[in-house]
């Protein structure tokens, strides 16, 4: 009987350390992947602020460009001239700013939890305002490809 208790001992033993050596590793790997998540989402953070400048770069200088524009439309209002060489020679011609959104979408499919509600506020503000300046600029060219060569 001692001999059959000894060996349940034994077996419980080793059990309770291959047990311990599981558990062990299963927090080993739970820690790894939590440490690789929390770098991914530091390092997408960076990219969608570098996006979010890169952003307000580009329409800066649009908007530079368009009161640029605008002067000119404003000096020479009362010339009769044709909105081609007003926009194009006068002008220096329309820009358009293209805003990339593309951290948005990401978090959109994948983990739109992980991020702050300011940052995503902003990311969507972002994608309607980049959605308002394509439809503007969609009817600024309906406007101006009929009446591009009209005498203004």
């Amino acid at each position: 009987m001692k001999k059959k208790f000894k060996n349940i001992k034994l077996y419980f033993v080793e059990f309770t350390i291959v047990t311990a050596g599981v558990l062990l590793a299963l927090f080993l790997n739970n820690l790894k992947e939590s440490n690789q998540a929390r770098e991914y989402h530091s390092r997408s953070i960076v990219a969608v602020h570098g996006e979010i400048k890169e952003n307000h770069d580009r329409l800066r200088g649009v908007v530079e460009k368009q009161k640029q524009l605008l002067d000119t439309i404003q000096k020479y209002s009362t010339s009769d001239i044709t909105l081609s060489d007003l926009i194009l020679k006068k002008g220096g011609g329309l820009k358009v700013a293209f805003i990339n959104n593309i951290g948005l979408e990401f978090y959109k499919k994948n983990q739109l939890n992980l991020i702050d509600f300011k940052v995503m506020s902003k990311l969507i503000n972002m994608e309607k305002s980049a959605k308002l300046i394509d439809v503007k600029t969609a009817k600024l060219l309906d406007f101006l490809y009929p009446n591009f060569f009209v005498n203004s």
